[in-house]
């Protein structure tokens, strides 16, 4: 699995609501951080910033690299 993959995975496992995006991003970086990459340390902090009650996953493609980040996004209907 890419980290990525792995990364959709903690988040859906979570599966419920008022998860907080550190208590996400710690699950993340225990479980997928096996190695150094770049990017990884973007990632987490990213995820930590979010903020709470978001679990749904989003992407976009990082310019100067070409490389697909993941984040997550904020969903008020998540908790349905």
């Amino acid at each position: 699995m890419t980290l990525e993959q792995k990364m959709i995975a903690v988040l859906n496992e979570a599966n419920g609501c008022n998860v907080g995006a550190w208590d996400m991003a710690n699950k993340i970086w225990d479980n997928c951080m096996s190695k150094s990459q770049p990017g990884n340390g973007a990632r987490i902090a990213h995820l930590r910033r979010v903020g709470e009650n978001s679990k749904k996953v989003g992407s976009f493609v990082f310019s100067s690299t070409q490389e697909r980040m993941y984040y997550l996004k904020k969903d008020e209907d998540s908790c349905e």
